[in-house]
């Protein structure tokens, strides 16, 4: 019995104790959860404002001549005379004359040619006297003999005469010529150049057809740009959407400080695409490419180089009455957030029509006076509470760090 009483009793107590536990546990007192409370999201925004918008069109090309041609000579003889300018890079004007060949023969064979002209000159008119001398003689004996067609003609000397005036003919056509040939031993320069290379030197002996120079005309330069396709409805090209071709700004780099800045026109696009990128190529003419007009001394402005690579600004049309949109507020399938009634965000779909490197522009989406959220938003939902930023206020972004409200524009880039 007692050790029964010994095994029991420590049961006993065990049980008992386990019953008193389970009775706290089942009773113990219980504090009622609350969710915490969501402390609204802060943004930055900008008003949206209705504006028109001058459309530029920003493409690059390359420079060209827009005029170009050899320079060869028409007679042979040794040169006598060059130029100072007529050498590479030299700038000659319309008229000028660049190269004197030997003209002693074509002086010669000039004056023989219009002594030639003189004498059959001569010669004609003593035809013609002895053809009124044939119509007094062909009067008088007209009772005796009647002549008719080729005997008639004969007889009034009218084939002597056609032969007469035909010799003059010749003969004036042979002075023209040495006169031509006379001419040509001036070589002069047919347009206002640029000396591309020369290879002509005093004494050289040159022929017909020798080249002397490459000349490229300094009036007007080409460009030639390449534009996208949907680009094209917005500015003006001839003989496509136009008379007249848009104007054009044509800038070159010269260095970090210092470029050429010319003013052009779209001249007309060219057929087919560029084989790259599938775009198409447009022609600009660029005026006075080499600054001569605006030149006041000795120095000028920076001139346009040929085979430079380019900016060209061409002058789009007008859009009216469109919403600016920052890119850094436009994500996914042209959407931005707007802050709506009771401080909730909104999503708007935009109806863009032009882009550009830091702003978009819409028809339609949003109106004037809108709050267009403009930095970025963690896990944004329409709906969710924001708090407009002041500017200049602090927030601490997801890495702990305290940013600043000037800095969002980058971040919301980089978003």
């Amino acid at each position: 019995m007692k050790r029964v009483v010994q095994v029991l009793l420590p049961l006993t107590l065990l049980a008992a104790g386990g019953l008193i536990a389970a009775v706290l546990i089942w009773t113990k007192p219980t504090a009622a959860r609350e969710p915490p409370a969501r402390e609204a999201v802060s943004v930055r925004v900008e008003k949206a404002r209705v504006i028109d918008k001058e459309l530029v069109i920003d493409a690059f090309g390359t420079v060209m001549p827009a005029r170009q041609l050899g320079l060869t000579s028409e007679v042979q003889g040794r040169v006598t005379r060059v130029a100072p300018d007529f050498s590479r890079g030299g700038l000659v004007k319309k008229g000028q004359l660049l190269v004197k060949i030997d003209s002693r023969d074509y002086e010669a064979a000039a004056a023989q040619a219009r002594a030639r002209l003189e004498q059959a000159r001569v010669a004609l008119q003593v035809e013609k006297g002895q053809r009124t001398v044939a119509e007094k003689e062909f009067a008088l004996a007209k009772d005796m003999v009647r002549p008719e067609g080729e005997a008639k003609e004969l007889a009034l000397r009218e084939p002597q005469i056609a032969s007469a005036r035909a010799q003059v003919e010749s003969a004036r056509e042979a002075l023209q010529q040495a006169r031509r040939k006379l001419g040509d031993t001036s070589v002069k320069a047919p347009l206002n150049a640029l000396v591309q290379d020369g290879s002509v030197e005093v004494g050289q002996l040159v022929g017909p057809g020798a080249p002397l120079a490459t000349l490229v005309g300094t009036d007007t330069f080409w460009v030639e740009a390449s534009v996208s396709l949907g680009e094209l409805e917005w500015f003006d090209v001839p003989q496509v959407n136009a008379e007249k071709g848009a104007p054009v700004r044509v800038t070159l780099q010269i260095g970090q400080n210092e470029r050429a800045v010319r003013s052009g026109r779209v001249l007309r696009m060219l057929p087919g695409l560029d084989p790259q990128g599938r775009m198409a190529k447009l022609l600009v003419e660029v005026d006075d490419p080499l600054a001569m007009e605006e030149q006041t001394g000795p120095v000028r402005d920076y001139p346009l180089l040929l085979n430079a690579y380019v900016r060209v600004e061409i002058e789009g049309r007008r859009l009216v009455g469109v919403v600016p949109v920052p890119r850094s507020a436009v994500w996914e399938e042209d959407n931005v957030w707007v802050v709506g009634p009771r401080s909730q965000l909104q999503k708007r779909k935009l109806d863009i029509v032009w882009r550009d490197e830091d702003d978009v522009y819409a028809k339609s989406g949003v109106e004037a006076g809108d709050q267009i959220v403009v930095s970025r938003v963690e896990e944004a939902v329409e709906g969710l509470e924001v708090r407009i930023r002041e500017q200049g206020e602090q927030r601490e972004d997801l890495s702990g760090r305290r940013t600043d409200a000037g800095a969002l524009g980058k971040e919301g880039q980089d978003g």
